[in-house]
């Protein structure tokens, strides 16, 4: 995957997030990216992973969940 691509996919999470106002789970985040033809399954947890080493998603660790939400210090 290119970077430029990379940072595409990046903007779409990004801006999924800030669109749904609320925090999400991967399964949810994945399922959007493939549906859509994004990405794949280990490219979208890449991408996640790299988000939060950034600070632009928070993640959120509940009732043995991992949910994402995008970082209010950006929204």
């Amino acid at each position: 995957m290119s970077n430029n691509t990379f940072a595409d996919h990046k903007l779409i999470i990004l801006y999924f997030l800030s669109n749904i106002n609320s925090s999400i789970n991967l399964s949810d985040i994945t399922n959007f990216l493939i549906e859509k033809n994004y990405t794949d399954y280990m490219q979208a947890g890449n991408l996640l992973a790299e988000l939060e080493n950034n600070g632009l998603i928070a993640v959120i660790k509940k009732d043995n969940k991992v949910l994402y939400k995008i970082n209010e210090k950006i929204a």
